[in-house]
């Protein structure tokens, strides 16, 4: 059965308001469904790039000693 937009709206609302988190807060966008879900995978995905950038400098410095090459890595 489908549902109209406003009983959508209303479900979406009342469960906002349940939440615990005020409308107006830094977290408020955190309230939708979608948005949490891209931002936790933009989240994870920053991390992954972060310690991969790490991994990448390591491994270059049990390559070779030259500070010049493990500057190139990282800023590649």
């Amino acid at each position: 059965m489908l549902k109209s937009s406003a009983e959508r709206n209303r479900n979406m609302n009342r469960s906002a308001e349940t939440s615990g988190v005020p409308a107006d807060g830094i977290a408020a966008p955190l309230r939708h469904g979608v948005f949490r879900r891209i931002w936790l995978a933009s989240l994870l995905s920053n991390l992954g790039l972060l310690i991969q950038a790490v991994g990448a400098a390591w491994a270059m410095t049990q390559m070779t000693s030259s500070a010049d090459k493990v500057a190139l890595v990282q800023t590649a």
